[in-house]
This record gives structure tokens, C-alpha cells and sequence, in this order.
């Protein structure tokens, strides 16, 4: 696997720190995590990243301002969720790929590969 600068948005300290390493073990380079939308959009504006994977709630917030963000910049990135968030998130966001945790690292490894797709193809704007 080619590595990827891979933006992490993720509330919870352990499963992002995870993440990080289980990433970071496969030789990806990650920015973040950020825990909140504002530090999450800030990294995202930022960073030169390759794709995200993003918590769909962040606390009392959605990461769907972010998501359209990424959209608009053709970042290609997945939802994690722990929760069926079919109430959440925005008809036009509904097709994004999804992390429902918790995760193995297989499953992660999957649905990076699907987003960095053959060169020149982004599944964030299918």
C-alpha cells in the first residue's frame, strides 16, 4: 500500500489514537486527529492531505460542513460511525463510503484503497 497524508477527525482520544497508530504503522503520514469541526477544518485548510476519515458527530456537532468542504476540494474521504446516522447526515452525503466501528484494520486498509481508487478517480464525488 502507497502511503497517504490521511486527515483523522475523531472525538474519542483512544479510537483516534488507535487509528493514528494503526495508520501510522502502515506508513501513512496523519494529520491530526482533531477532535473538533473547527480544529478539523482548520487542519483541513491547512494540510496537503490525500483523504480523511471523519466522525460523523462530533460532540454536540456534524462533520457535514467539513464533508461538503472536502467534496468541494475533491478530497476523497469515508464516515466513521458508531451509530446509523441516516438522520444526520445530508441526502447528497449519503453515499460516501462509511467506517462503522468499532473497526478492524483489514476494513480500514479496504476503504482507503477504494478512496485513492485508480489515479485520477475520487469517490468522494460519486
Amino acid at each position: 500500500m502507497t502511503p497517504s497524508r490521511i486527515l483523522i477527525v475523531e472525538d474519542e482520544v483512544l479510537i483516534a489514537l488507535q487509528l493514528q497508530a494503526d495508520l501510522e504503522a502502515d506508513g501513512h503520514r496523519v494529520i491530526g486527529p482533531a477532535r473538533a469541526l473547527a480544529e478539523a477544518t482548520a487542519l483541513a485548510q491547512q494540510g496537503d492531505l490525500d483523504l480523511a476519515l471523519i466522525d460523523v458527530r462530533l460532540g454536540q456537532d456534524t462533520s457535514t460542513a467539513l464533508a461538503d468542504e472536502l467534496l468541494e476540494r475533491s478530497i476523497p474521504f469515508a464516515f466513521t460511525t458508531g451509530y446509523s446516522e441516516a438522520d444526520v447526515v445530508p441526502e447528497h452525503l449519503r453515499s460516501i463510503p462509511r467506517l462503522i466501528k468499532p473497526y478492524a484494520l483489514d476494513r480500514i486498509r479496504s476503504v482507503i484503497e477504494k478512496l485513492r481508487g485508480p489515479p485520477g478517480r475520487s469517490l468522494a464525488r460519486s
